[in-house]
């Protein structure tokens, strides 16, 4: 008895000591999903297996006119939105939080522009110095719907009062055809950083989550190809000096400045300042480890991707509330996988929504009437109906209802109008919706039957056309059109399909998209995935122009 009470308190210690770490540790995923509506089965099963208390999407590709309430509203979550609003079907995050992690602040956007002054309470603040900015240019920035940030409480084992924000961000991409979207990009970073230090300087620990459009380091790329190019872009040399330099060194990692740095000491209220790669402090020699693939030339089979997507956080909170991050390559769905950070302490929750919340916009929220109330049908009560709601009164049971014969204002006799035929007969022949599309009409050639070897002669005595004379014309009808339409097929004809030089296989069709002189034209190119040049098993570099008829 005593060594069966001895294991069931160990056991039962066990199952206790594992609800604490579970209870004391919180996770944050976020995702770059390329469309919500791309997502397959109901969203609430697919928030709840990632076992994860803060979701952060980016590219939604919804307006909020297109914003469905299956979406919006998700049991045991609450949902924040920020739209594009220069474009339908572009851009858009949203940040969905279990109800044991309510944020009790939420905003749209980095610099406030946007903000509604029924915020109240519900604005963060600590905007930092944006004189650098035009009015102009911070409504820009704001109105892709690139932002959604979110304020927390923080509990064990952080002090009491201690604030946690969630920046999660979709930066934009820096075409290389358009110099002003890469001003744009970088102008964004800019903002980013300003906004994130001011709240550090505010005394807030800060994530950010979210698809960053660069890659860091070379090890974060499948092909950086000229290192010095490499490291020269314009977006790595604002994450080398936003992104804390971390080295590691057996069992513990050491913080450095940049190389580019001269000082020799560092300012620890510089080092709170910056921010860390948690997946680099964790995992800093893991090669071949992306985030994102071209899905479209088939390069996630072959692993030739960039890793844009990060989970970053203050050193104040990777030193006393991290323990891990990972990227969860096994997530498809997406030209992105997501990203997952585990922090070892506990939200509190708040117990008033913020006012970005998806439950309080009129659409959800039923203080706005939707189009479909317009087109249901009115119900209206039948004489029999009447009946039997009198019948069930005793004061007005054996009366019989009839329709009143006189006016009650005027007094005069209502006279009942006599239905016409002609009204009646109107009705039997109105024209249906099928009756403006009518058939083609069809002919049928009659072809008499030969007699006496006389070639067409009926009994009056006049000639017709024979049925042999017919058949010949319409020999030749069928014979043109079958010429017709071998001419068609020739035009329309697929043309040849090469074969590779490198594996000796059927080549891939494709149409030149991009704007240019080629454009609209067609090549071949070898059917494989995407891939390095070293891998067999990867694409060739096989190319072949379609010859023009």
């Amino acid at each position: 008895r005593t060594l069966w009470c001895l294991c069931f308190w160990r056991a039962f210690s066990r199952q206790n000591s594992l609800r604490l770490i579970a209870r004391l540790s919180m996770r944050i995923l976020t995702w770059n999903i390329n469309g919500l509506r791309s997502l397959a089965g109901p969203l609430k099963h697919l928030l709840d297996s990632f076992e994860a208390d803060l979701i952060c999407f980016q590219e939604t590709k919804v307006t909020r006119d297109q914003l469905e309430e299956s979406v919006a509203i998700i049991e045991g979550y609450n949902a924040y939105f920020s739209f594009s609003k220069v474009k339908s079907g572009y851009s858009g995050v949203v940040t969905f939080c279990r109800h044991s992690s309510t944020p009790f602040a939420a905003e749209d956007g980095l610099s406030g522009v946007l903000l509604a002054p029924c915020h109240g309470t519900s604005i963060i603040g600590e905007f930092g110095d944006l004189s650098g900015f035009q009015d102009d240019e911070l409504k820009a920035l704001d109105s892709e719907g690139r932002t959604v940030i979110t304020q927390h409480n923080l509990k064990e084992p952080f002090d009491e009062g201690q604030k946690l924000v969630v920046v999660n961000v979709y930066c934009p991409r820096a075409d290389p055809d358009r110099p002003d979207r890469q001003i744009f990009k970088l102008q964004f970073y800019k903002l980013l950083q300003i906004r994130c230090e001011a709240l550090r300087q505010a005394g807030n620990h800060v994530i950010i989550v979210g698809d960053l459009n660069t890659a860091h380091k070379p090890i974060d790329h499948c092909d950086p190809g000229d290192l010095a190019e490499f490291r020269q872009h314009p977006g790595r040399l604002w994450m080398d000096q936003f992104i804390l330099k971390t080295d590691f060194n057996d069992k513990q990692i050491q913080f450095h400045r940049h190389d580019d740095d001269n000082s020799s000491q560092t300012d620890d209220s510089d080092l709170k300042l910056k921010l860390i790669d948690l997946f680099r402090y964790f995992h800093p020699r893991d090669a071949n480890t992306y985030t994102c693939w071209n899905t479209m030339l088939g390069a996630r089979q072959t692993n030739y991707g960039t890793r844009i997507d990060y989970i970053f956080a203050d050193l104040d909170l990777v030193r006393g509330g991290v323990s891990d991050c990972w990227i969860r390559g096994d997530i498809q769905g997406s030209d992105h996988c997501p990203v997952v950070a585990e922090l070892k302490c506990e939200i509190s929750p708040s117990e008033k929504l913020p006012s970005l919340c998806t439950k309080f916009m009129p659409e959800f929220a039923g203080t706005q009437q939707k189009l479909q109330s317009y087109f249901t049908k009115k119900t209206h009560e039948t004489d029999t109906d009447v009946i039997a709601k009198t019948s069930q009164k005793p004061e007005l049971r054996g009366t019989i209802l009839k329709r009143p014969t006189t006016d009650q204002r005027s007094g005069k006799q209502i006279a009942k109008k006599p239905k016409l035929e002609s009204q009646k007969s109107a009705r039997s022949k109105q024209i249906t919706l099928t009756g403006f599309f009518p058939g083609k009409p069809t002919s049928t050639v009659n072809i008499p039957e030969e007699t006496g070897g006389r070639e067409g002669a009926d009994e009056g005595g006049e000639s017709t056309v024979g049925g042999g004379e017919i058949f010949q014309k319409s020999v030749k009808q069928r014979e043109g059109s079958n010429s017709q339409v071998s001419l068609w097929k020739n035009l329309m004809k697929a043309p040849d399909t090469p074969l590779c030089k490198g594996h000796s296989e059927p080549a891939l069709l494709r149409v030149v998209k991009k704007q240019g002189p080629n454009f609209n034209r067609k090549f071949f190119v070898c059917a494989r995935p995407q891939g390095h040049e070293s891998n067999p098993e990867a694409r060739c570099n096989f190319f072949e122009w379609v010859k023009k008829c």
